[in-house]
């Protein structure tokens, strides 16, 4: 877009290509969640706690959250490019999230059945050496 004043000729950038549109909006939005969540983790500190140390450890720990959560937005604004930023849509948003959360979800049941048949593994070892050592004992089936 360009723009002409008094025989000047001025380009505008588009807004998804501002790089400093994307710094105001950083710093904003990462002032306002630390602001935001700091009180959030103050009125908690005043609420749960009664030692002034923890209470400062709870405004921080809500301060960490707000910038954490400040960066990964403003990491996602700076990294993806904006031709991907149009396209997608909140129908295409949720199908990566159902995806990634049955990847979860599989990999907890995987995780959860490897637990379970260590715990089985471990029941027949202890069973096979328990044996001999009952035998050995002079135990019998009869004496369970």
């Amino acid at each position: 877009i360009k723009s002409e004043k008094m025989g000047e000729k001025k380009e505008t950038v588009p807004p998804e290509y501002d790089v400093n549109a994307k710094w105001d909006a950083c710093i904003d939005l990462t002032t306002r969640r630390f602001v935001y969540s700091s009180l959030g983790g103050a009125f908690a500190g005043l609420l749960f706690f009664r030692s002034p140390v923890t209470r400062w450890a709870s405004i921080a720990f809500g301060a960490g959250i707000g910038i954490g959560s400040a960066y990964t937005d403003c990491s996602r604004a700076f990294d993806t490019p904006p031709a991907i930023v149009a396209e997608t849509s909140s129908v295409s948003q949720l199908q990566l999230f159902n995806v990634r959360l049955s990847r979860v979800i599989q990999q907890t049941v995987l995780t959860a059945n490897a637990g379970s048949s260590r715990r089985v593994e471990k029941r027949m070892i202890k069973r096979q050496v328990s044996e001999p050592m009952r035998r050995s004992a002079g135990y019998s089936e009869s004496h369970k």
